[in-house]
Protein backbone atom coordinates (compact mmCIF):
# COMPACT_ATOMS: atom_id res chain seq x y z
CA UNK A 1 0.00 0.00 0.00
CA UNK A 2 1.35 3.41 -0.93
CA UNK A 3 1.21 6.29 1.53
CA UNK A 4 -0.24 9.30 -0.27
CA UNK A 5 -0.33 12.78 1.23
CA UNK A 6 -3.45 14.86 0.76
CA UNK A 7 -3.20 17.45 -2.01
CA UNK A 8 -1.70 20.69 -0.79
CA UNK A 9 -3.66 23.83 -1.52
CA UNK A 10 -2.19 27.31 -1.66
CA UNK A 11 1.42 26.16 -1.63
CA UNK A 12 4.22 27.78 -3.55
CA UNK A 13 6.57 25.84 -5.84
CA UNK A 14 9.21 26.09 -3.08
CA UNK A 15 6.81 24.60 -0.52
CA UNK A 16 5.99 21.74 -2.90
CA UNK A 17 9.71 21.01 -3.35
CA UNK A 18 10.23 20.94 0.43
CA UNK A 19 7.29 18.58 0.83
CA UNK A 20 8.66 16.31 -1.91
CA UNK A 21 11.82 15.76 0.17
CA UNK A 22 9.77 14.99 3.26
CA UNK A 23 7.49 12.57 1.41
CA UNK A 24 10.43 10.18 1.12
CA UNK A 25 10.30 9.57 4.89
CA UNK A 26 7.77 7.39 6.73
CA UNK A 27 4.90 9.37 8.25
CA UNK A 28 5.50 7.83 11.68
CA UNK A 29 8.94 9.47 11.92
CA UNK A 30 9.70 12.07 14.58
CA UNK A 31 10.93 15.32 13.03
CA UNK A 32 13.16 18.12 14.35
CA UNK A 33 13.86 21.36 12.50
CA UNK A 34 16.87 23.33 13.72
CA UNK A 35 16.61 27.06 13.01
CA UNK A 36 12.93 27.64 12.20
CA UNK A 37 13.35 31.00 10.50
CA UNK A 38 10.16 31.67 8.50
CA UNK A 39 8.69 28.27 9.36
CA UNK A 40 8.36 26.98 5.78
CA UNK A 41 9.91 23.59 6.46
CA UNK A 42 8.11 23.23 9.80
CA UNK A 43 4.79 23.91 8.07
CA UNK A 44 5.45 21.17 5.51
CA UNK A 45 6.64 18.76 8.22
CA UNK A 46 3.48 19.42 10.25
CA UNK A 47 1.41 18.29 7.28
CA UNK A 48 3.43 15.10 7.00
CA UNK A 49 4.52 13.86 10.44
CA UNK A 50 2.74 13.16 13.72
CA UNK A 51 5.55 14.45 15.96
CA UNK A 52 7.20 17.71 14.90
CA UNK A 53 9.54 19.80 17.02
CA UNK A 54 11.09 23.04 15.79
CA UNK A 55 13.71 25.11 17.59
CA UNK A 56 15.10 28.60 17.16
CA UNK A 57 16.99 30.96 19.45
CA UNK A 58 14.92 33.92 18.24
CA UNK A 59 11.43 34.09 19.77
CA UNK A 60 10.25 36.19 16.80
CA UNK A 61 10.77 33.20 14.49
CA UNK A 62 8.70 31.01 16.76
CA UNK A 63 5.94 33.62 17.01
CA UNK A 64 5.90 33.98 13.21
CA UNK A 65 5.82 30.21 12.69
CA UNK A 66 2.93 29.41 15.08
CA UNK A 67 0.10 30.68 12.81
CA UNK A 68 1.76 29.13 9.75
CA UNK A 69 1.42 25.61 11.10
CA UNK A 70 -2.29 26.11 11.63
CA UNK A 71 -3.91 23.71 14.05
CA UNK A 72 -1.17 21.12 13.63
CA UNK A 73 0.46 19.79 16.79
CA UNK A 74 3.96 21.23 16.63
CA UNK A 75 6.28 21.93 19.55
CA UNK A 76 8.00 25.27 18.97
CA UNK A 77 10.87 25.71 21.43
CA UNK A 78 13.29 28.55 22.05
CA UNK A 79 16.66 26.84 22.10
CA UNK A 80 20.28 27.38 21.08
CA UNK A 81 21.11 24.97 18.25
CA UNK A 82 24.72 24.84 19.45
CA UNK A 83 23.49 23.01 22.58
CA UNK A 84 20.26 21.16 21.80
CA UNK A 85 18.46 20.29 25.01
CA UNK A 86 17.43 16.80 23.87
CA UNK A 87 18.75 13.35 24.74
CA UNK A 88 20.93 11.52 22.25
CA UNK A 89 19.27 9.69 19.35
CA UNK A 90 15.75 11.09 19.86
CA UNK A 91 14.63 12.05 16.32
CA UNK A 92 14.19 10.08 13.10
CA UNK A 93 14.63 13.17 10.91
CA UNK A 94 16.75 16.19 11.83
CA UNK A 95 16.63 19.01 9.30
CA UNK A 96 17.57 22.59 8.61
CA UNK A 97 16.54 24.93 5.80
CA UNK A 98 18.60 28.02 4.95
CA UNK A 99 19.95 28.13 8.51
CA UNK A 100 23.61 27.00 8.59
CA UNK A 101 24.96 30.43 7.67
CA UNK A 102 23.16 32.02 10.62
CA UNK A 103 25.00 30.07 13.31
CA UNK A 104 28.16 31.31 15.02
CA UNK A 105 29.62 27.77 14.87
CA UNK A 106 27.82 25.77 12.18
CA UNK A 107 30.13 22.81 12.78
CA UNK A 108 28.92 22.57 16.37
CA UNK A 109 25.30 22.73 15.19
CA UNK A 110 25.92 19.90 12.71
CA UNK A 111 27.49 17.84 15.53
CA UNK A 112 24.39 18.44 17.66
CA UNK A 113 22.11 17.45 14.78
CA UNK A 114 24.05 14.21 14.40
CA UNK A 115 23.90 13.58 18.15
CA UNK A 116 20.10 13.79 18.36
CA UNK A 117 19.50 11.71 15.20
CA UNK A 118 18.48 8.08 15.74
CA UNK A 119 20.82 5.37 14.39
CA UNK A 120 18.64 4.72 11.32
CA UNK A 121 17.63 8.37 11.02
CA UNK A 122 18.12 10.97 8.34
CA UNK A 123 19.81 14.37 8.36
CA UNK A 124 18.42 16.79 5.83
CA UNK A 125 20.22 20.00 4.88
CA UNK A 126 18.21 22.19 2.49
CA UNK A 127 19.20 25.45 0.85
CA UNK A 128 17.52 27.82 -1.58
CA UNK A 129 19.42 31.04 -0.85
CA UNK A 130 22.65 31.44 -2.82
CA UNK A 131 24.70 32.01 0.34
CA UNK A 132 23.37 28.77 1.86
CA UNK A 133 23.96 26.82 -1.37
CA UNK A 134 27.58 28.05 -1.36
CA UNK A 135 28.00 26.75 2.21
CA UNK A 136 26.77 23.34 1.09
CA UNK A 137 29.06 23.33 -1.93
CA UNK A 138 32.17 24.37 0.03
CA UNK A 139 32.85 20.77 1.13
CA UNK A 140 33.22 21.30 4.88
CA UNK A 141 29.76 19.87 5.60
CA UNK A 142 30.49 16.75 3.59
CA UNK A 143 33.81 16.26 5.41
CA UNK A 144 32.06 16.52 8.80
CA UNK A 145 29.44 14.00 7.75
CA UNK A 146 32.11 11.61 6.46
CA UNK A 147 34.09 12.01 9.71
CA UNK A 148 30.93 10.98 11.60
CA UNK A 149 30.69 7.82 9.43
CA UNK A 150 27.53 9.04 7.70
CA UNK A 151 26.65 8.30 4.10
CA UNK A 152 25.41 11.32 2.20
CA UNK A 153 24.17 12.31 -1.20
CA UNK A 154 23.45 15.64 -2.78
CA UNK A 155 20.04 15.99 -4.34
CA UNK A 156 19.52 19.19 -6.32
CA UNK A 157 15.89 19.81 -7.17
CA UNK A 158 14.95 23.06 -8.84
CA UNK A 159 15.40 26.04 -6.53
CA UNK A 160 16.44 23.85 -3.61
CA UNK A 161 19.74 22.08 -3.06
CA UNK A 162 19.74 19.25 -0.59
CA UNK A 163 22.24 17.10 1.18
CA UNK A 164 20.73 13.97 2.71
CA UNK A 165 22.79 11.98 5.22
CA UNK A 166 22.25 8.76 7.15
CA UNK A 167 24.25 6.11 8.97
CA UNK A 168 24.94 2.98 6.97
CA UNK A 169 23.19 0.01 8.51
CA UNK A 170 25.55 -2.74 9.66
CA UNK A 171 24.58 -6.25 8.64
CA UNK A 172 24.48 -7.16 12.34
CA UNK A 173 21.92 -4.38 13.03
CA UNK A 174 19.32 -5.62 10.56
CA UNK A 175 16.30 -7.40 12.06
Amino acid sequence: MRDVSPPQENTSPLDRILLSFLEQVDRSASFLEVGVGEGRLTRQAARRFHRVVAVDWDPRSLITTRPRVGGQAVSLLMMDAHRLDFPDQLFDVVAEFNALGHFADPGRVVAEMIRVMRPNGVLLFLASWKSEVLIMEAGWLQSRLAAADLDYRQAPRGRVRALVASRPVDVGERP
